[in-house]
């Protein structure tokens, strides 16, 4: 070949094909050696394979080996690398591209805001907002970019995927985004319709014992977002839009606003399908109403859709966690199983959790489910500890964490935080004091929520297991 980089670009490419990032690499520095400078194809390549190869050793050395030499770069390849650190949780190594990659100027690398959108995404599902709010300022920082509603819509998603600790501010900082857009003149589009009625309902917090005001004004606000966004002209609804509508109003305990969401779904044209059908009937089980979910399901089956485990999910929830219906519980699971359906985690924890503060019987169940092959997962494990957080035993949620570490679960608060709600819902407060207490306390060191004031002989405990 009389052009050299053209010859090896093809081999760096002949690499990428055979998944062999090394070798991309040594093909780059041997053409480095022979005096053929890489374009952003080869550049391209290169970081391909990193990607595809999930080798993300070789891409920092891809990389330093541009940055020494200042050769031209591709701005969206680079962008997937950053993409494959988050996945690899390895934030400091995706940090540490962006900062190597700000220190190019064009023509070595033509700035993309891609570049921050993937960062702004991949803290977004970390759940750090405020470091995608800290890439955010640095977007609008940079003269060489300019954010687009991509960048804002990642901004509105990590604001719902926020954490516990920075979850309070979440509607003022949705809003703050909101007025920039509207300052730096980006149009909204279909997904910021959708992520803004996900975060009305995030920001309220609707809760089974709200007052009937509070859940009107609620209703209001949302039908004023839903109407609102339909007159634009430009504004054409999806399925997905329909869903989280009907979602919203359902956790609202607002039937007859999610129904008006069907009806108008069907007359844009829409056929509701089984994914539909279930965000209806979860609304109902949200408030145990077992004989609205059973209608729900006739309709399914009217319709002539397939019903599926989270239909089976919803019937489980609607029955409530008192105990008092756990004959029709078996029932559901009887008829998930005539309709061919497995026994996902979600329903065997509705189904553990559907026994109220009778611990003998979700027990019981429990050793049939594991009898019949099935692993309920950290989720029946953690159905597991909230009955026995209402039933006021701390001593079986012991049993329950050492069973969990046996099967190879890593227990976290969140373990402890179920027992918590058990004991809530069901007063069982007696756990607090007397007897039990040195249990209580136990099992908060075990599953890392124990504070420095819990001060107990912890060798004075006798338990058999």
């Amino acid at each position: 070949f009389p052009n050299k980089t053209i010859a090896y670009t093809i081999l760096v490419h002949a690499y990428r094909n055979a998944r062999s990032p090394v070798g991309c690499y040594n093909a780059l520095l041997e053409m480095h050696r022979a005096g053929a400078p890489p374009n952003k194809v080869t550049s391209r390549d290169a970081v391909r394979a990193c990607v595809e190869s999930r080798d993300t050793t070789t891409l920092t050395k891809i990389l330093d080996f541009f940055i020494a030499e200042s050769y031209p770069s591709d701005a969206i390849a680079w962008s997937a690398g950053i993409k494959l650190c988050f996945l690899q949780d390895r934030t400091d190594t995706a940090e540490y591209i962006f900062r190597q990659l700000s220190s190019l100027r064009a023509p070595a690398l033509t700035r993309d805001v891609r570049l921050y959108n993937t960062l702004i995404d991949g803290f977004g599902k970390r759940g750090s907002l405020v470091r995608a709010l800290e890439y955010f300022g640095a977007c609008l920082a940079d003269p060489t970019v300019r954010p687009d509603v991509i960048t804002f819509n990642t901004l509105l998603e990590a604001c719902l995927r926020a954490n516990a600790a920075e979850r309070k501010s979440v509607g003022a900082k949705s809003r703050s985004v909101l007025r920039s857009m509207r300052r730096n003149d980006v149009r909204w589009d279909l997904l910021t319709a959708t992520s803004l009625i996900r975060l009305a309902v995030r920001e309220s917090n609707p809760l089974p014992t709200d007052s009937v005001q509070v859940r009107r004004v609620r209703s209001q606000y949302l039908t004023f977002l839903w109407r609102g966004f339909g007159k634009r002209k430009s504004f054409v609804p999806d399925e997905f839009f329909y869903n989280v509508l009907i979602d919203a109003f359902g956790q609202n305990s607002d039937d007859a606003q999610a129904r008006a969401v069907v009806n108008e779904m069907e007359d844009s044209g829409f056929t509701p399908d089984i994914y539909t059908m279930n965000t209806l009937m979860a609304a109902s089980a949200r408030r145990r109403d077992f004989d609205a979910c059973t209608g729900i399901y006739e309709e399914i089956l009217a319709r002539g859709l397939r019903p599926d485990e989270f239909t089976i999910c919803s019937l489980i929830s609607a029955c409530g966690s008192d105990g008092a219906r756990v004959r029709d519980v078996a029932q559901i699971l009887k008829l998930a199983s005539d309709l061919g359906l497995k026994r996902n985690h979600a329903i065997l924890n509705a189904a553990i959790a559907s026994y109220g503060k009778n611990l003998d019987g979700a027990l019981k169940l429990w050793d049939f489910f594991r009898r019949g092959g099935d692993r309920p997962g950290i989720a029946g494990y953690e159905g597991l500890l909230r009955v026995c957080g209402a039933a006021g035993r701390p001593d079986e949620a012991l049993r329950v964490v050492y069973a969990m570490k046996k099967d190879g679960h890593r227990v976290k608060v969140d373990a402890y935080s179920a027992f918590v709600r058990g004991v809530e819902e069901f007063n069982a407060r007696e756990v607090y004091s007397g007897l039990k207490k040195p249990y209580l306390s136990l099992l908060q060191a075990e599953c890392g929520a124990a504070t420095s004031r819990e001060n107990f002989p912890v060798q004075r405990i006798r338990l058999k297991f």
